[in-house]
């Protein structure tokens, strides 16, 4: 007896930009913790808060914007956590910039993607 064929797969993207613009994101997750408005920060919470704002670069160096609500000016996501303890944050903040711009056994865009797939999987 013969068995039906499967219909041929869809064809693949020629790269990733294309690959991206046809699936789309999911959502973020919900806010756990309330933002921390910038008016109401400690000192060290200030200082913390100021750090991480200047460290927002991209792997050429390039500010990035992506780290501050622009409704509130709350840091978002885990540097909002970071917040609740400045010093450990300080400490978290000097781990991601060792991983970002340090002297790797990898190649940078090596560290990138691994750094891109990691963010992906846990969001």
């Amino acid at each position: 007896p013969r068995r039906a064929l499967s219909p041929a797969p869809a064809p693949r993207a020629a790269n990733m930009r294309e690959r991206s613009e046809t699936l789309p994101l999911p959502p973020p997750p919900p806010q756990r913790l309330p933002l921390q408005a910038p008016a109401s920060l400690t000192e060290a919470q200030r200082g913390l808060y100021n750090q991480v704002v200047a460290g927002a670069k991209d792997a050429t160096g390039k500010p990035m914007k992506t780290r501050v609500d622009p409704a509130t000016g709350g840091l978002l996501g885990p540097f909002n956590a970071m917040l609740l303890s400045p010093q450990l944050g300080r400490q978290l903040v000097g781990l991601a910039d060792c991983f970002r711009f340090g002297d790797l056994a990898i190649s940078q865009p090596a560290a990138e993607v691994v750094i891109l797939y990691l963010v992906r999987l846990h969001g």
